[in-house]
This record gives structure tokens, sequence and C-alpha cells, in this order.
């Protein structure tokens, strides 16, 4: 007859179970881990595409300066003149859904004659208005192009009714 083997040793004793618990918290923390990674990326290509945004308004903005001088709709000095900044919603041309609004505002640059260029700080924010871009841009005349165009990291919400200070060429 066979005997049925109760003799283990006693040190070794629910080491499997043991072995499994540390191996499922292992694999949990690894989870838990990669949990975390693809929730941070997936905030910061919302973040990224909202920045993409918000300065393809801004770039819009500074585009419907040239579009309103070239058109002749209105003049440097008439733009200059303006006592508030212009506000200027732009929408996707495709779908016609709004995309961010623009707001932009003027002043006289150094080394220009009145009617020779226009300093234009176009700052845009996205439809959700969470972030914006800024462009200082200088725009000059015969032909109207774009002479000048800086694009600070940081939007400067503070110097919004400031006149732009774009370093020169």
């Amino acid at each position: 007859m066979v005997k049925a083997r109760h003799g283990r040793r006693k040190g070794f004793r629910g080491s499997i179970l043991l072995m499994s618990l540390v191996m499922i918290s292992v694999l949990v923390i690894m989870l838990g881990s990669a949990a975390a990674l693809v929730t941070r990326q997936l905030h910061e290509t919302v973040n990224q595409e909202q920045e993409e945004k918000a300065f393809h308004v801004s770039e819009g903005g500074v585009y419907y300066v040239l579009f309103l001088l070239s058109s002749n709709s209105h003049t440097m000095q008439s733009l200059l003149a303006q006592s508030e900044p212009i506000e200027k919603v732009i929408n996707d041309p495709l779908t016609g859904q709004e995309v961010g609004t623009a707001t932009l505002t003027f002043s006289q640059p150094g080394g220009y004659g009145p009617g020779e260029g226009i300093q234009v700080r176009a700052v845009g924010h996205d439809s959700q208005d969470r972030t914006c871009q800024q462009i200082d841009a200088i725009i000059g005349a015969n032909p109207y192009v774009v002479r000048f165009w800086d694009h600070p990291r940081q939007c400067a919400e503070q110097s919004l009714n400031q006149p732009p200070t774009p370093t020169p060429l």
C-alpha cells in the first residue's frame, strides 16, 4: 500500500501562495503605471492640439489684417486709430465650425513712417478658451507683406492692451 506523503517541510508551506501574491502585486503595479502613462500622454496630446489651434487662430488674425489692408477696407491709419482691440472669430473653412477668437491690437512700429508699416499683436484663443498663443508681426506697405514675425512661447494675457514690442530684424 502506498502512503500519502504528508511530511512536507514546514518552512515551505504556503510559498506558492506567497509567490503568486507577489507576482499579482507586481502585475497590478505595472498595469497601474501603464494606465497612468497612457492618461498623461492623452492629456499632453489634447493640450498640444489646443495650443496648435490657438496658434492657428492667432496666425489667422494676422492674415485677417493683411486681408483688411489688401482689400482697401481699412488703412494702416484707420487700424492704428482703433481705440479697442478687434475681435475676430476664426472658423474652419471646411466645416464652418468655430476654431477660436483672435484679439488684434495695433501700434506704430519703430523705424517705420506713417503708412509704411503697422505692428500687429494677435492673441489667439481656442474655441474652449483654454489656451492662448500670441504672435507679434510687422506688416509693411507697398505691397502689404509680413516683414517681421515673432511667436513667443507663452501668451502674455496681461499685455493684451499694451502695444507689441517685437525685436527688430
